[in-house]
């Protein structure tokens, strides 16, 4: 029972060691609670998308005040960009990425309704990979 437990152990440390990625992840969700002039110019300029894409420090200072963007400097523009999604609707929706695995990577978004009758405000910001294709 040592023996296997210790074997067990250390597979699992090995397989942790494998695989840990060296690169950052394809996508990464930031929490931001936007003020209420982000959140009107990012819903106005996306009226014929579903999402508003940023791929510049530049283009995101127009939509972000200097606070936000103080949450969002982590992300070096030159190898990531950002999806935003902005929408009314229950308490309880919800977007969930998807990632095929191939190279660079595809990634769609699945908007997850709500049961609840609440209608409230949703503004989700995603930071992928600057390679990766949006389907």
């Amino acid at each position: 029972m040592k023996t296997m437990t210790l074997f067990l152990l250390t597979f699992g440390l090995f397989v942790s060691i494998q695989a840990s990625p060296k690169r950052q992840p394809v996508i990464i969700k930031f929490g931001l609670n936007p003020e209420q002039a982000t959140y009107k110019k990012v819903a106005e300029s996306k009226k014929a998308a579903e999402y508003l894409l940023i791929e510049s420090k530049k283009d995101a200072e127009k939509y972000f005040s200097e606070k936000e963007m103080k949450s969002i400097a982590t992300i070096d523009f030159s190898k990531r960009k950002l999806v935003i999604f902005v929408w009314s609707g229950s308490g309880k929706d919800k977007i969930e990425p998807n990632v095929a695995e191939s190279y660079p990577e595809q990634i769609s978004f699945n908007k997850i309704r709500g049961r609840t009758r609440d209608l409230r405000r949703h503004f989700v910001v995603f930071s992928i990979r600057k390679n990766a294709i949006l389907k």
